[in-house]
């Protein structure tokens, strides 16, 4: 290869991939390239980019150098590709000690299109032009008027205040930074709120001075490309124009300390009640000198703690040592895991560590259960191969770097199967118990973690930063806040400013030629067995059977739709007749990659009546479905709901995972609350996920003692009901061979119930509501919305350009852009969902005018013919996804299930394509309507819903 040195070659099985692995010979910039079959063109560029503190620097440089670059002179060419390209992934990621940008397209012109400006906006970024984009992206000053406080506003900013509002991300990274004091990781290279307004924008080029250069970088190619063109195309226009610069790039360790630190932390919460402290033990375990120092390190994690078969994590809910019991491993240059007890009494921290020590210490002495290894490694092997689903491309990407990044060959990130037969060979010896008495018992570098809650901290935190500011202000000369004022009123100009057309220019274009008409259609044939419907699917499943069991559940009526989520919570995690939930655990990953259950609801196309299933799910080794059924009958026939301690700590953890949903996925929450209002769909998601379940589960474990015997019946009647063969679809993806003998799937319909099923008519009445609940968060995620079905017939294809020009054009401007809120987006389906939206946002009532002026934007949208191509080709790609096998099976059964039919997704894609100007206005007078009802809900900071009260009719506190 033309001015690269080829280091290593050899086919890796694990990823279907020649892999060659080269060094540029003028920058020695790495490369590894990964030829395959798949038509999903990839592409990554990396860089190791290790902080010295928690300003955000790299998260901050993440974000701003895909904002404008030598050659694309808009404002965002990142935003302008999200809005006009048919890739499949487009991204950039900041870890630890790298950042990465990866992206992919099934469109090769695209691809050639996105990798150019990749590499412009990584290489040559327009930073250095202004510091207007630091401002937007990290952090800013603003003030308008001189009688107004100063504040501090920018995208990062508020992300990063965002991600801040999680318990539990406060507490690990207390715990982290402690353990890693002193080094690289001994710092939060996202940014931490308190620390980003010290960011300076001379270290911030700094920064991109020091460590974006090809010699610092680590590019990825991947799929069915001509990977000789390609890398010319990356030498000649890229890496051809630098010399080698020597770069010092080294990750900062330290000395083991052979001792254990105690340290104090206090989380911020709206009130304070008893047992709501956090325990948790961090251990530094070694570096990451070869692949399997990270799979034993990830592997041991799930072993002692993330399984419900967990020895550790057992021993500690057998003391009442938390509600909630979970490990982490960290799996950066120095390895490590944590063990972190959620709401306990922090004075138990003693009975924590000798709880940890003496489980620890009879595992070494007893040896650890070979069943629960077999079983653990089962499903970490199932779980690792069966990564990245229809994103495999970018996650190998990640898996090559995590060795390279730290001077190893990028084969042993791909190579994963060497790693997992040493783990197989080491199962019947004693090579665990001797690591955990090495690197848990024996290694004292270790800190204990005790986390208090506190209801003045947020409030000691925004005093501060008002002091700050109010002192920052006092000390301005009356021509200094003039500058001031200016300067915030310059930067809303340049926020609200239009890129040229010869900005536009710039960038590079695809026509609607270049673009498919067609949509892939999935095959599908169907079985009528008895009274249940099969349906097949022949996909290249890698030698894997996803099965999905879809069971009526339209009998169950209004009144027991919380027990039934209940229910759902428990199947699969207490005792049956024959095994102890611990060994059902391992009996599951023995023969399953996974076993999960959900409720879900729908709406049947063109009727619009209402779809109701229990969904049943679990994949298998296709050669291996002699043995599935065993398990899978002892689950849904004998599954023992007596257990009431058991019972408990389940529905904790379930109560532990969805707060932390309100954080991570607020933004869907909020939509979902004001769906409530006006959907039946909306108000039945409410019941069995939304907040009006968390609530419910709050007050059922709280009362659980007292209820538990009319709880049990309750459950114990609609789980001998559920499971029935009237109605049933069973839906099945694998590879043909394996779709010819269906008997044990036949057998096991056989052992089913078959009575007669009586719907149930769900009851709903819409009501404005119009909630906000309160939180301990900074930011808040604010929906506002309606069913445009109220007022209109289905909506055609060209919907899809409208939800891309609204969410990635006049949203992300005035809610991301101006407004400094993460993200922001516009739902609208064909269930008729008309929601805006907005994620970890700063504003409130600013954003309810962002939304409500939607229909004025609209009026007025004027768009130029390449403009509105590129808005067509952005939206009209949601009618053809870019879909892993598995999930092909997934959505053509949904669609079956539905009654929809691809003729109608080949119309929709086709009346997209065919969108113009006037039609995307058109769409005004209906969104005015939707908004003028306004319903909305709201997530968020106390203070800011309080001052805003007048809009709401009730305002309650979120947490229980």
């Amino acid at each position: 290869m033309k001015n690269f040195n080829l280091i290593d070659e050899k086919y890796i099985e694990d990823v279907h991939s020649k892999v060659s692995y080269y060094e540029h010979i003028k920058t020695k910039a790495k490369i590894v390239t990964l030829e395959n079959n798949m038509d999903n063109l990839a592409f990554g560029i990396g860089f190791r980019t290790p902080p010295k503190d928690s300003s955000g620097v790299a998260h901050i440089i993440e974000h701003s150098v895909l904002g404008t670059s030598r050659k694309y002179k808009t404002r965002e060419p990142f935003f302008d590709l999200v809005k006009g390209s048919p890739n499949t992934f487009l991204n950039a990621m900041t870890f630890p000690d790298k950042t990465i940008y990866p992206f992919s397209s099934k469109n090769k012109k695209d691809f050639y299109n996105l990798l150019d400006v990749y590499l412009d906006c990584v290489l040559y970024p327009g930073i250095y032009e202004t510091d207007k984009i630091f401002k937007r992206e990290g952090w800013h000053y603003e003030l308008r008027d001189k009688n107004d406080p100063i504040i501090i506003n920018g995208i990062v900013y508020n992300e990063m205040k965002g991600a801040y509002a999680s318990e539990d991300e406060q507490v690990f990274d207390a715990l982290n930074t402690s353990l890693f004091k002193g080094t690289t990781y001994g710092v939060d290279s996202g940014g931490n709120p308190q620390d980003i307004p010290n960011l300076t924008y001379e270290a911030f080029l700094n920064f991109h001075k020091t460590y974006y250069h090809p010699s610092n970088s680590y590019i990825y190619l991947s799929g069915n490309l001509n990977m000789e063109e390609a890398l010319s195309f990356i030498d000649e226009n890229y890496l051809s124009h630098f010399e080698y610069k020597k770069i010092d790039s080294q990750i900062k360790t330290r000395e083991p300390i052979n001792e254990i630190r105690q340290i104090n932390f206090e989380y911020p919460a709206l009130e304070i009640s008893k047992n709501k402290d956090y325990l948790g033990l961090a251990i530094l375990t070694g570096k990451y000198d070869s692949a399997f120092d990270c799979i034993i390190n990830q592997f041991l994690v799930e072993l002692l703690l993330n399984t419900d078969a967990s020895p550790l994590k057992n021993a500690l809910y057998k003391k009442g040592l938390g509600l909630d019991v979970y490990g982490t491993n960290i799996d950066n240059y120095e390895l490590a895991i944590s063990i972190m007890a959620k709401y306990v009494d922090g004075n138990r921290k003693d009975e924590f560590l000798n709880t940890i020590n003496e489980t620890l210490e009879d595992l070494v002495k007893n040896g650890i259960d070979k069943d629960l290894l077999r079983a653990t490694l089962n499903k970490f092997e199932f779980t690792i191969r069966n990564g990245g689903g229809a994103n495999a491309q970018i996650y190998r990407f990640i898996w090559a770097m995590s060795r390279w990044l730290y001077d190893g060959s990028p084969f042993e990130g791909l190579n994963f199967s060497k790693e997992f037969k040493k783990l197989r060979n080491y199962i019947d010896g004693d090579f665990f118990e001797k690591y955990i008495e090495e690197k848990y018992l024996k290694n004292q570098d270790k800190v204990l973690l005790i986390a208090k809650p506190s209801t003045e901290k947020n409030k000691i935190i925004e005093e501060k930063l008002r002091k700050k500011l109010e002192l920052y202000k006092n000390s301005l000369s009356e021509e200094e806040i003039e500058n001031l004022i200016n300067s915030t009123l310059s930067f809303d100009e340049f926020l609200s400013k239009e890129d040229s057309p010869e900005a536009k220019a710039s960038m590079p274009r695809l026509s609607l030629d270049d673009i498919s008409k067609d949509v892939e259609e999935i095959k599908r044939s169907v079985e009528i067995y008895k009274d249940s419907e099969i349906l097949k699917h022949d996909q290249a499943t890698n030698g894997i059977t996803y099965a999905n069991f879809y069971f009526d559940s339209s009998f169950i009526g209004n009144e027991d739709l919380f027990i039934y989520s209940v229910m759902d919570l428990l199947i699969g995690k207490l005792d049956t007749e024959n095994y102890s939930y611990k060994d059902l655990d391992n009996e599951i990953y023995k023969v399953l990659g996974s076993f999960s259950t959900s409720p879900m609801v729908t709406l049947k196309n063109k009727s619009n009546d209402l779809i109701r299933k229990f969904l049943v799910s679990f994949p298998f080794l296709s050669d291996n479905v002699s043995n599935v059924f065993k398990i899978v009958e002892e689950i849904i026939y004998r599954t023992k709901f007596e257990d009431l301690k058991r019972i408990k700590d389940v529905l904790n953890e379930a109560k532990s995972k969805m707060e932390d949903d309100f954080i991570s996925k607020g933004h869907l929450k909020a939509s979902g609350l004001v769906s409530s209002y006006y959907s039946r769909v909306g108000k039945y998601n409410e019941i069995i996920n939304g907040i009006e379940f968390y609530h419910n589960l709050c007050d059922l474990i709280e009362n659980i003692d007292r209820d538990f015997e009319k709880i049990k019946l309750k459950i114990q009647k609609l789980y001998g009901e559920i499971f029935n063969s009237k109605n049933l679809i069973l839906n099945i993806t694998c590879e043909e061979k394996y779709l010819e003998d269906l008997s044990p799937f036949k057998k096991f319909i056989d052992g089913l119930t078959n009575k007669k099923i009586s719907p149930v008519p769900f009851e709903f009445k819409e009501e404005a509501k119009n909630i906000a609940y309160t939180s301990s968060s900074d930011v808040n995620f604010v929906a506002k919305g309606y069913n445009y079905k109220a007022f209109s017939e289905d909506l055609d294809g060209s919907v899809a350009v409208l939800k891309n020009i609204l969410s990635n054009e006049y949203l992300y401007n005035e809610i991301r852009a101006k407004g400094g809120a993460y993200g922001q987006g516009m739902l609208i389906n064909d269930q008729g969902d008309m929601i805006a939206l907005s994620y970890r946002d700063p504003q409130l009532s600013r954003t309810l005018k962002v939304y409500d002026e939607i229909p004025n934007y609209l009026r007025n949208l004027k768009m130029d013919k390449q403009d509105l191509i590129n808005a067509i080709i952005g939206g009209s790609i949601s009618y053809d996804p870019n879909l892993a096998p598995e999930d092909k099976g997934l959505v053509s059964g949904l669609r079956y299930i539905r009654g929809i039919e691809i003729s109608e997704i080949k119309k929709k894609k086709a009346e997209a394509l065919a969108t113009n100007l006037e039609k995307l206005k058109s769409y005004a007078d209906l969104i005015e309507k939707v908004m003028n009802k306004n319903y909305l809900g709201v997530i968020g900071n106390k203070n800011i819903i309080e001052e805003n009260k007048n809009i709401f009719k009730n305002i309650k506190s979120l947490k229980k």
